[in-house]
């Protein structure tokens, strides 16, 4: 994979650093992050899909070119996150965390055929 110039860098975190292309987001590994952790991460999200678990689709897992490391893209979900809401509106704190602990407790509801699909199986 070769990354885009037009590309936005949104976080950067320790093994990886997180950029918009626009109708996609692509999440860089680097060297230190094992090829089997990227891939791990791309099945736990086509798991929760499956699942019907509202998250982004895992679209690629490719190596980078002119670089050591992964990329592992996937579908651009439109809209806010929870930290700039609650940064935006602190006074409704409490209700964005209410929001959060139903989904959470939809996500542990799911159905059996989904048990595969662990809170610790889950990407951080």
């Amino acid at each position: 994979m070769l990354l885009p110039d037009s590309k936005t860098e949104l976080v950067r975190r320790g093994n990886k650093v997180v950029y918009d292309l626009g109708d996609k987001i692509v999440k860089v590994f680097n060297e230190t992050k094992p090829v089997s952790d990227v891939f791990n991460e791309a099945l736990n999200l086509a798991r929760i899909n499956e699942c019907g678990i509202r998250s982004p689709k895992a679209l690629e897992v490719s190596q980078l070119e002119n670089a050591n490391g992964w990329a592992l893209v996937t579908e651009k979900v439109p809209g806010t996150t929870l930290a700039e809401k609650m940064t935006a509106e602190p006074q409704r704190f409490g209700e964005y965390l209410e929001m959060f602990v139903d989904l959470q407790i939809e996500i542990h509801a799911t159905p059996p055929r989904c048990s595969t699909v662990s809170a610790t199986s889950l990407p951080a």
